[in-house]
C-alpha cells in the first residue's frame, strides 16, 4: 500500500512507479527492494529537458524536483525478520561520506540497489499484466 501521505503524487503505474530492484547485502543479513517512482516523468523544456525514449511517451508524471528528491523507496528484512520500510530524501546530506556517496543528485535522485547489496533481479508490475521477474 502507498502511504496517504504521499497526497497521492507517488501511484502504480508505466511512467511512476511499477518496478523495483531485489538485492541481498551477506554481510548484514539483509535483503531488499528498492522502488524507484517517477521514473518517466513527461519531458519539458523548462521543468525536465530529458528524452528519456519510447517509455516517455505521453507520460502523464509532472516534473517536481520536491518530489522527484523522494522518489527511491527502500523495503528491507533482516536475518531476524525484521522489516523496514524507507521513504529516502535524496537531497539530504547526512555528512557521513559513506551514506552521502549512495545518494544520487539531481536531476534524477536515482539510489542504486547495487549500493546495497548484491543485485538479485528486477521485479516488474505493469498494469494487467502478471509479476514479471528478470534474474541477474
Amino acid at each position: 500500500m502507498i502511504p496517504s501521505w504521499t497526497n497521492g503524487d507517488t501511484v502504480l503505474s508505466r511512467f511512476d512507479l511499477f518496478h523495483g530492484h531485489l538485492f541481498a547485502n551477506p554481510s548484514t543479513g539483509a535483503v531488499g527492494v528498492v522502488f524507484h517512482s517517477k521514473e518517466y516523468p513527461a519531458e519539458n523544456t523548462e521543468t525536465f529537458p530529458f528524452n528519456l525514449g519510447y517509455c516517455q511517451i505521453d507520460s502523464n508524471v509532472t516534473f517536481d524536483q520536491k518530489i522527484m528528491r523522494k522518489r527511491n523507496i527502500i523495503w528491507m528484512i533482516d536475518n531476524r525478520d525484521r522489516t523496514s520500510l524507507w521513504w529516502v530524501d535524496m537531497g539530504v546530506r547526512t555528512g557521513d561520506n559513506a551514506v552521502d556517496a549512495v545518494l544520487g543528485g539531481e536531476p534524477f535522485y536515482t539510489l542504486y540497489e547495487g549500493s546495497l547489496g548484491n543485485v538479485v533481479a528486477d521485479l516488474y508490475y505493469l498494469n494487467g499484466l502478471d509479476l514479471s521477474v528478470s534474474l541477474y
